[in-house]
């Protein structure tokens, strides 16, 4: 089973694709990460997520400026909880009215455990708060 999260957002969609689409840079709508390192560039690119909890990796898959696309895997994670290593994360962003929709979805095979997919649950809408809190300071 999938972890999906939709969520309108009252911004330009080349604005929110500005955050969404750098991929080295998430701190900016983050605040809870320590700077993002990076290994490559363009697909196939790793970033090293480290916040207080622990270490996640993910490389790049998809990255589509014209579809407004961005997926990316978990290639190594050390955080406490469920293994969630293989997850695909796939963020699409689609008009809506004058702001835009934004679809973010986790999936796995073989399926996430229920533990991991209530917290992901948790998880994407208290990111995408954070999203609209960079959206508005910046």
């Amino acid at each position: 089973m999938a972890v999906r999260f939709d969520a309108e957002i009252d911004a330009p969609m080349d604005r929110v694709w500005s955050f969404i689409g750098d991929f080295s840079g998430l701190e900016r709508w983050n605040p809870s990460i320590a700077p993002i390192e990076m290994s490559g560039e363009g697909i196939g690119s790793v970033r090293t997520v480290r916040s207080p909890a622990g270490m996640v990796e993910e490389r790049l898959e998809i990255h589509d400026p014209e579809s407004f696309t961005l997926r990316y895997s978990v290639v190594d994670c050390n955080l406490p909880g469920p293994d969630i290593v293989g997850m695909i994360a796939t963020i699409v962003l689609l008009p809506a009215g004058d702001g835009v929709a934004l679809v973010w979805q986790l999936d796995r095979t073989p399926p996430l455990p229920a533990e991991a997919e209530n917290i992901l649950a948790g998880y994407l809408p208290a990111r995408v708060k954070q999203l609209r809190q960079a959206l508005a300071r910046e």
